[in-house]
């Protein structure tokens, strides 16, 4: 969405977006209820199985894994929760 309306990343995207996007995706409201999986476009926050992840953690592992490296999220204990790399 940056490269559509040049806004910051966790900053509300301008109303003309916002206005586009519901036009667009009228059920997208919806179908995330019935997923598990939630993303809020205005603070990058994706909400997995109850768990919120911020979207800069996407962007660390993009940064420091090998080009087509697998992820397992493997435990969630007091809000930490145990990544492993799968190559």
């Amino acid at each position: 969405m940056y490269k559509i309306c040049k806004y910051p990343v966790a900053t509300i995207p301008p109303k003309w977006f916002r206005i586009l996007r519901f036009l667009f995706f009228p059920l997208h409201a919806f179908y995330e209820n019935q997923s598990g999986f939630k993303y809020e476009v205005y603070s990058d926050v994706y909400t997995i199985q109850g768990i919120k992840i911020h979207g800069n953690l996407f962007h660390c592992f993009s940064n420091y894994a090998d080009t087509g490296s697998k992820f397992l999220f493997i435990k969630n204990e007091g809000g930490i929760i145990t990544v492993e790399q799968i190559k």
